[in-house]
């Protein structure tokens, strides 16, 4: 038989899943070290003292001048198998804590520093003034002994001094800026809840517990109430006014971590008596005020006056959406050349103008003329004046548009599909084409206005439409929008070829 000597032997590593950590001071009872400690294989050992020291790595003012109430946990995975009590008083060398914990043959614990942290204004205890400054940062070692159960031989585990992490001292911040899941601008119908905003906040070194907010609502006279949302979960909710304040919060971030705060709004009624039409829903963040955990002082938070994307209110929206073409074959004679629904959502809309954009390469002596619009699903056609543009129509011409304004405003509850024709004419080949969409060149918000005023300040509309919101409602009132942020405006093209 063969007989193995061996020597009992503990192996001490710095806890790589806690990184160096970035402190504010002060700090109550704050982790100031980590360390994983493996048993020996070949019998247990009986720990009996861990001996820390405190280095400074960066700059003089961070050591164990900073540091008291120092104490340690040793844990058997999750479960907290000793702890030492608190000293008081920490020197810069041998802060020894007594154990008697025996480390089972193959088995491992780790071994967490705690310590309050304060700054003591001081270069050294008892030195002269000079107060930790940011870029100060300190560790602290560990060195393990014990002994071997069986052989009775003394155990330094690894080898004296085991480096800690790096802790430096770092100023806490918490900022406001506009996260990137906050909605797109848009349009809206009302009474419903749609997401205005959404902020996220930043929470540096220490924690922070949210306790006031501050927004503004650019139109007050739709939205009854705003909401802010933590996930799913309500965090507060408050009447729709031009300045909305939040009081009396808790809401946590927890150190060096994102949170995301959800703005919605609940919308009432747009029309007579209610609330105004294409009003404004801009929701701004113009001030918050946070409590740092670590020092439980009260300050305003960093933000810009971080803001939500433009979104207005009306009593009912459009949304424009291309329909299959019967045939994608470019031919003589009546063709139809788009095909598109007009579908209304929370209400009825009306509609009297659309302009479309129209390319074309054609053979022979091309031509287009007789545009109509019908009403798809009944097969009526809808009563208007078609003018073709820029010389479209023409032979040779390569590119212009069609309008048409409809003789009566045309209501839509729920979805109208229509198709526009025309006469084509051309010796027609190989490649010749003919594209029909319409565009939307509009890039601003312009308030509801009478249906010729519309065309007048924006010349390039290429539809115009009503929510039908204001009373007695007309051609002349002030209930009429352009096509800007109406869904899938502009459409894609859709192509006749030969």
């Amino acid at each position: 038989n063969t007989l193995t000597i061996a020597d009992a032997s503990a192996t001490l590593t710095k806890n790589g899943t806690y990184a160096n950590q970035t402190v504010v001071l002060p700090s109550t009872g704050f982790k100031v070290g980590s360390w994983n400690l493996a048993g020996s294989s070949t019998e247990d050992i009986l720990l009996t003292t861990l001996s820390f020291d405190v280095d400074e790595v960066l700059g003089t003012e961070f050591d164990q001048g900073e540091m008291t109430n120092m104490y340690v946990v040793v844990k058997s995975g999750s479960t907290i198998v000793a702890q030492t009590s608190p000293v008081s008083t920490v020197a810069a060398t041998d802060n020894n804590f007594s154990l008697n914990y025996t480390l089972a043959k193959n088995s491992n614990v780790s071994i967490e520093l705690f310590a309050n942290l304060s700054d003591d204004g001081l270069v050294e205890p008892g030195g002269a003034a000079d107060a930790v400054d940011s870029t100060d940062s300190v560790k602290t070692d560990l060195t393990v002994t014990g002994t071997a159960m069986v052989s009775g031989s003394a155990v330094t585990a690894t080898s004296a001094d085991t480096d800690g992490q790096t802790i430096a001292a770092g100023a806490a911040t918490i900022t406001a800026t506009v996260d990137a899941s906050a909605p797109v601008a848009s349009i809206v119908y009302d009474n419903q809840t749609v997401t205005a905003a959404a902020f996220k906040f930043a929470a540096v070194t220490s924690a922070y517990d949210i306790t006031d907010l501050v927004f503004t609502l650019a139109d007050a006279t739709v939205a009854q109430s705003v909401d802010l949302y933590d996930g799913a979960t309500l965090v507060a909710s408050k009447p729709g006014a031009s300045t909305v304040t939040f009081s009396g919060l808790a809401w946590n971030i927890p150190a060096n971590t994102n949170k995301v705060l959800t703005a919605k709004l609940v919308l009432g009624s747009v029309g007579v008596g209610a609330g105004s039409s294409g009003a404004s829903q801009l929701l701004t963040l113009t001030d918050f005020t946070a409590i740092n955990k670590s020092t439980g002082v009260s300050a305003p938070g960093t933000e810009s006056d971080p803001a939500g994307n433009a979104m207005y209110a009306y009593a009912a929206i459009p949304t424009i959406t291309n329909v299959a073409l019967p045939s994608s074959t470019l031919t003589n004679g009546t063709t139809t050349v788009s095909k598109f629904s007009v579908a209304s959502n929370g209400g009825t809309i009306g509609w009297k103008y659309f302009a479309f954009t129209i390319t074309k390469v054609m053979s022979g002596t091309d031509t287009l003329a007789s545009a109509t619009l019908w009403d798809a699903d009944t097969n009526t056609q809808i009563a208007g004046t078609a003018t073709f543009t820029g010389g479209v129509a023409a032979d040779n011409d390569t590119a212009g548009g069609l309008t048409f304004v409809a003789t009566n405003e045309q209501q839509i509850s729920g979805t109208k599909t229509y198709v526009l024709k025309m006469t084509v004419a051309g010796a027609t080949t190989t490649g010749d084409y003919l594209t029909v969409n319409i565009d939307q060149p509009l890039t601003a918000y312009d308030a509801p206005d009478a249906y010729a005023d519309v065309l007048t300040d924006d010349a390039t509309a290429t539809f115009v439409w009503t929510d039908q919101s204001a009373s007695s409602h007309s051609e002349s009132t002030d209930d009429w929008n352009h096509g800007y942020l109406v869904k899938n405006l502009p459409t894609d093209t859709q192509v006749l070829t030969y």
